[in-house]
């Protein structure tokens, strides 16, 4: 969305849905991950002649969830990893 003949405005939301399933070849229950969504949303300021300042939101509704998991039945335990939290920040890009 133009501001005036040298700055910019844009929006940008994502949504990701990953469907539930299991860590472990032989579906081990404990190891299993239910479905969930998860939303990115970012808006930027741009200039012309290539510098973009942008904000950012990953995982806005800060979902807990699994990134992986493993069963150590040797040693009789399960390890979990989770997924990343709610994070936030600003990117300053520069192109020349």
């Amino acid at each position: 969305m133009p501001l005036n003949d040298f700055y910019a405005l844009s929006f940008e939301g994502d949504a990701d849905y990953k469907s539930g399933h299991f860590f472990t070849a032989d579906n081990n229950p404990a190891l299993y991950q239910s479905g969930y969504w998860l939303f990115d949303v970012s808006t930027s300021l741009v200039r012309a002649g290539g510098i973009r300042l942008s904000g950012w939101v990953k995982n806005l509704a800060d979902r807990r969830y699994y990134a992986s998991g493993l069963a150590n039945t040797g040693l009789g335990f399960i390890e979990v990893v989770p997924g990343a939290p709610r994070t936030f920040g600003l990117t300053l890009e520069v192109r020349y």
